[in-house]
């Protein structure tokens, strides 16, 4: 269903071999209507001691003309206009030697019916000189869906030693009112040292308390709890 015009065309000289003999048969008949500058020659005598042997009669205007001086004293039947000549062609050759053919520049308007083609299984060898790609700073969006890891049991050994750090790793203070069963209170996240954090108002009830502290890194942790208890009678 697609038209297409060719790109270019033409400007090529082809060159075919001659020597190219045909052969056809005689006996042709052709006929011909009078027209302008259509004559015959026909030979006539005269009644008189003078002959015009040769007499030219044109077709066209009907008039008949003497080919030598004087005039004619017998009127000449002439036929009709319209007539026929047989003429036999012998049997014969045409021989046609060898030429070229020279084709301008041109197009082809070409319209394809809607087709397929099949392509059979191959392969293409292409060669790559030596180039490079530049890509410009971008970024990419990765969506990964929820998914699981399992790890196998396993154990890791512990290298045991003092390591220095230069700096300090972030502490996180959690507070449990249910003897550590949760903890869902976070006092704080603190990268410094701090002279005191007031936690009353989780240790206020009766049943067992407990602290937990995370770290973001290695380091050494020194906690001082202060506690006031009121006894009365």
């Amino acid at each position: 269903g697609t038209t297409l015009t060719s790109t270019a065309g033409g400007g090529q000289t082809t060159s075919s071999g001659g020597g190219a003999t045909t052969s056809s048969g005689g006996a042709t008949t052709t006929t011909s209507t009078p027209d302008t500058g259509h004559h015959h020659s026909v030979p006539v005598s005269h009644s008189s001691s003078t002959s015009y042997p040769i007499v030219r009669i044109d077709m066209a205007t009907w008039r008949f003309c003497a080919n030598t001086g004087g005039s004619l004293a017998k009127a000449l039947t002439h036929v009709s206009g319209e007539h026929t000549h047989s003429v036999s062609i012998p049997s014969h050759t045409h021989t046609v030697y060898a030429h070229t053919h020279t084709v301008s520049s041109h197009t082809h308007s070409v319209t394809l019916d809607n087709h397929t083609h099949t392509i059979g299984s191959h392969s293409h060898n292409v060669t790559l000189g030596n180039h490079d790609h530049t890509v410009s700073n971008h970024s990419h969006n990765v969506t990964i869906a929820d998914h699981v890891h399992t790890v196998g049991s396993h154990s890791h050994n512990i290298n045991f030693g003092i390591y220095e750090i230069d700096t300090h790793p972030d502490v996180t203070l959690y507070v449990s009112r249910d003897n550590g069963a949760t903890y869902p209170y976070r006092i704080g996240s603190y990268s410094e040292n701090q002279e005191l954090i007031e936690i009353t108002q989780y240790v206020d009830s009766p049943g067992g308390k407990m602290l937990k502290f995370e770290s973001t890194d290695l380091g050494r942790l020194s906690v001082q709890i202060e506690i006031k208890v009121d006894i009365s009678k």
